[in-house]
């Protein structure tokens, strides 16, 4: 039976405070406040913080501050409120560290995703904090999740971030890309395969569905399925049973599946090329991550986020590297196909570049293909196709990397594979 408003405020003090901090957020709100109490903190870093929506961080802590435990104040610079931890207050400290004691291995484990994964999907568009909602709401469960985006987005990101703060996250995590598997090694790769079953079966191999049971399975870019293998797959969402290849055991495995495509799944259900019982068994729970254009208000944070990483990975000081005010300009004005993953990569090259000297427009074009000596055709009246666009953008990230396959197919957001077959599509050849 809950407790009216009325009733609330008869309740013990310390009564009041553990049924407040019964919710998952405001605890970890606490804990993030209470650990830097010299700080104060604004919305906005606390929801990129926690990886939550600024709604509902703005009212788990405004009941924070109704009980005192923080202080509410204002940053005349953002124009935003800010909130710091009162130490002491009402003799509540015992309460609250026996509190987050209790509370310790799930923060714990909290925290952890936070600094692993949702670093890594910095944001302040409210598109990606909707993101970071979906994550949490879907980890608490067990269903199929479908995460959607565009190459370079940081789909395999977020599945490794819904294990993690999931109840399965102390078992394993095993993701298969569907795309750079032939089908028979893919089959070989899922299921396994006993001793002998084939010329090269010279033992036995467990399958990722037998090393994921009791955890997470990714199927990376599912819509390059064949029609073959989807039946198989859906046999296997069906009863949760399989046999390796050449066995006659049936195994059970029990794991929790994520899938993840840049393609549309409805499109190609429509044009028979995906099963239409199989896309209903994964798209229980779907979270569409926006590319990289739709937030351009990101780029200069994650710009400046990479730019500090690759200081760090380099022994060097933190601000040995920066950008002039021209250059994150000509960031934004990037239309980034490759999304995050490129953008990562182009602030890397440029940042091997770059002297002690500030990060400049023109150092940012002879890295994204605009420098002296490159034509780049502008302005022109004839709209090309997308086939030719691409074939393009392929030839100047080849010719800025001096073919470097490794590193062009990383700057484009494709797998090397991919890159290969569009090189034999478009007869492109190194001069």
């Amino acid at each position: 039976m809950s407790t009216t408003p009325t009733a609330f405020t008869q309740l013990p003090e310390a009564e009041k405070l553990r049924r407040l901090l019964g919710s998952p957020l405001r605890v970890a709100l606490l804990a993030i406040l209470r650990r830097e109490r010299d700080e104060s903190l604004d919305i906005e870093t606390l929801a990129r913080r926690t990886g939550r929506m600024k709604s509902d961080v703005e009212n788990c802590l405004k009941a924070l501050v109704d009980m005192e435990l923080l202080d509410l104040g204002y940053n005349a610079e953002k124009r935003t409120s800010t909130f710091r931890y009162v130490p002491g207050v009402r003799d509540m400290e015992q309460v609250i560290e026996t509190i987050l004691q209790e509370q310790g291995s799930s923060l714990q484990r909290q925290q952890e995703a936070h600094v692993k994964y949702f670093e890594g999907m910095i944001g302040t568009d409210e598109k990606m904090l909707v993101v970071f909602e979906m994550i949490h709401t879907v980890a608490k469960s067990d269903i199929a999740a479908l995460i959607l985006g565009p190459t370079g987005t940081g789909k395999e990101l977020v599945a490794h971030a819904i294990h993690d703060l999931s109840p399965r996250s102390r078992s394993q995590f095993h993701a298969i890309n569907c795309a750079s598997l032939p089908e028979n090694l893919f089959e070989a790769e899922l299921f396994g395969y006993e001793k002998g079953s084939f010329t090269s079966a010279h033992r036995r191999k467990i399958g990722r569905l037998e090393l994921a049971d009791g955890g997470t399975l990714l199927l990376d870019e599912i819509g390059e399925l064949s029609l073959q293998l989807q039946v198989k797959l859906l046999r296997v969402l069906e009863n949760r049973t399989f046999e390796r290849i050449g066995g006659t055991q049936t195994l059970s495995t029990n794991f929790r599946l994520i899938c993840a495509t840049n393609r549309s799944l409805e499109d190609m259900v429509a044009r028979g090329e995906f099963r239409e019982d199989l896309y209903y068994r994964i798209n229980v729970f779907p979270i569409r991550l926006p590319s990289l254009k739709e937030r351009p208000g990101d780029i200069p944070i994650l710009a400046r986020e990479f730019l500090k990483k690759f200081c760090r990975e380099n022994d060097l000081p933190e601000g040995a590297r920066c950008f002039a005010d021209e250059a994150i300009a000509e960031l934004v004005r990037h239309d980034w196909p490759g999304n995050i993953r490129e953008l990562d990569n182009v602030v890397q090259r440029v940042a091997v570049m770059a002297s002690g000297e500030p990060i400049t427009s023109s150092n940012l074009r002879m890295v994204l293909g605009n420098g002296p000596g490159i034509a780049v055709a502008r302005n022109r009246e004839t709209i090309k196709t997308l086939k030719e666009i691409e074939r393009e953008h392929v030839v100047r990230a080849l010719t800025s990397l001096s073919w470097n396959i490794k590193a062009a197919a990383e700057t484009l957001g494709i797998s090397r594979v991919t890159l290969y077959k569009k090189i034999k599509d478009y007869g492109l050849e190194r001069v």
